[in-house]
């Protein structure tokens, strides 16, 4: 049973509520506050009656609620994944951009009002630049703020693109021979 999960569980049916911990821990059998917040962090489980007390208000079973599945928390581990993924390739494109103009990081930082502390926190996925500067620096490198942040990499999809339509192009040259070879055969 993993009572950090269950605790999760609980902090988020007691906020979707909209109460405090003193609203919550009255609905639960009179619990205290200082209960509901050792529930919440993991350091103990409500007993068998709360439990069912807490499912009922969270509109859930007592198997979803102790489940030591918690699809919230994968959810968020995955989201994480992919903006640290996004940070990665807006950082990719920026050092490109950068490079593309022969800048060094500090001249770089000059154009936005950024140290080259901060230039090179972009391009090693650290730090995302706020708004203003995304669209900064697309405007400096003539492209859009969504061409600069789309987590899809455009160079990527254009070599495969490419490949195949030479793929392409050989299925047809074959099959021209083919054809060829056909035509002598009669």
């Amino acid at each position: 049973m993993d009572k950090k999960a269950i605790g999760r569980k609980i902090q988020s049916i007691r906020l979707n509520l909209g109460m405090n911990t003193r609203e919550f821990g009255e609905e639960i059998l009179n619990s205290s506050d200082s209960l509901v917040s050792r529930w919440e962090k993991g350091k103990s489980v409500p007993r068998q009656d709360r439990l069912k007390r807490i499912a009922e208000l969270g509109n859930i079973t007592v198997d979803e609620l102790v489940a030591t599945l918690d699809y919230q928390s994968l959810y968020e581990q995955e989201k994480q994944k992919n903006i640290k993924k996004d940070a990665r390739i807006i950082g990719q494109r920026i050092k490109n951009i950068r490079r593309s103009k022969g800048l060094s990081m500090r001249e770089f930082g000059e154009y936005f009002g950024a140290q080259s502390g901060v230039v090179s926190n972009w391009e090693n996925a650290k730090q995302t630049p706020n708004k203003k500067r995304l669209k900064q620096i697309a405007e400096f490198a003539g492209i859009t703020v969504e061409e600069l942040t789309d987590s899809i990499d455009y160079k990527q999809l254009y070599e495969l693109e490419c490949n195949r339509a030479e793929s392409l192009q050989n299925e047809i040259d074959n099959l021209k021979l083919q054809i060829d070879l056909l035509k002598r055969g009669d």
